[in-house]
């Protein structure tokens, strides 16, 4: 039963990852997908936290950093002064997101059976630092314009990370089209560090899930 409370809300919030990352990219021409698009990340976050968090300051420490990403996305977006600019969203965002991946690699690693939840949390965690590079990316685009060539002319003001988010999974799939690349150092040098994470990644997973369920059928034998 301790095992089920841990892993709650795991595929609620898959669920929601699927939404922005399948619906978004089609939809993003449309007005005001921009404001319904940090709608959804915000849910996505706030049922983050629901999923993994354990203990009262893992939820009190969550809920104030998608709070301050929350405000500093709509306070962009609505034009409510330089308090909000977006980088400074886009750090709460991706420090946020990186408590969440965090917390539920904890809870995966002490996990020591093959579940449904398990691969749940593992899809998570992929998706969500598929997410998190994204956020990176746009801060390393906003801080010095043109480190990323083949996107459009973007202003200061504008919060969208939607191109970041197909860029960023198309480099950590190391698919690579080649509509989009990096083109200074420090693009470069983060394009490449997720690019290994997403090989890395994929092949330990795949082979703790195989040693939990070899070990799993060899203590059910004895």
């Amino acid at each position: 039963m301790a095992t089920r409370l841990e892993f709650k809300g795991y595929k609620a919030l898959l669920y929601a990852l699927i939404i922005i990352l399948l619906a978004f990219p089609v939809l993003q021409d449309f007005t005001y997908v921009g404001l319904v698009t940090g709608v959804v990340l915000v849910g996505v976050l706030l049922v983050a936290v629901r999923a993994v968090a354990k203990r009262r300051w893992q939820i009190v420490i969550s809920g104030i950093l998608g709070t301050a990403a929350t405000i500093g996305y709509f306070g962009n977006l609505l034009g409510l002064g330089a308090g909000f600019e977006p980088v400074g969203m886009l750090g709460f965002g991706l420090f946020f997101l990186t408590v969440g991946i965090i917390i539920i690699t904890d809870i995966m690693l002490h996990i020591r059976h093959v579940t449904s939840e398990l691969i749940y949390g593992s899809i998570n965690v992929y998706l969500l630092v598929g997410i998190s590079f994204a956020f990176a990316h746009a801060l390393v685009e906003f801080i010095q314009p043109g480190s990323i060539s083949g996107l459009e002319s973007l202003s200061m003001g504008d919060t969208s990370v939607m191109p970041f988010i197909y860029y960023s999974f198309v480099t950590m799939t190391t698919l690579g089209y080649g509509d989009l690349s990096p083109v200074t150092g420090p693009a470069a040098s983060l394009a490449y560090v997720q690019a290994v994470f997403g090989q890395l990644y994929i092949a330990i997973t795949i082979a703790r899930l195989m040693a939990l369920y070899v070990a799993n059928e060899t203590d059910q034998g004895q």
